[in-house]
């Protein structure tokens, strides 16, 4: 475990004083056109999670003192639906 940083310990702070707020989480939704490759997909998202310590860090509470652990890299969890067909509400009048 490593100690945060000054700016880590802000958020952890925030967080603290508002468990489960959703204010410092940063989402995004992205429109894909044309053919796409699973394999490609998961393969990019595997080499930038084990490229990038941040986004394989969680923080946890040891003796009292909140910590870094940065985990190894892992498979990216990828979920896939084909949207192709009719949605389920459209499947199910049918």
């Amino acid at each position: 475990p490593l100690p945060l940083s000054s700016a880590q310990q802000r958020l952890w702070v925030l967080d603290r004083l508002s468990p489960g707020s959703t204010t410092y989480l940063m989402t995004a939704a992205l429109r894909l056109r044309g053919p796409l490759a699973p394999e490609a997909l998961r393969g990019a998202l595997d080499a930038l999670v084990a490229r990038h310590e941040v986004l394989r860090t969680r923080y946890e509470v040891v003796d009292g003192d909140p910590v870094q652990i940065v985990d190894a890299p892992a498979p990216v969890d990828l979920a896939e639906e084909d949207l192709t067909g009719p949605a389920p509400a459209d499947r199910a009048r049918r």
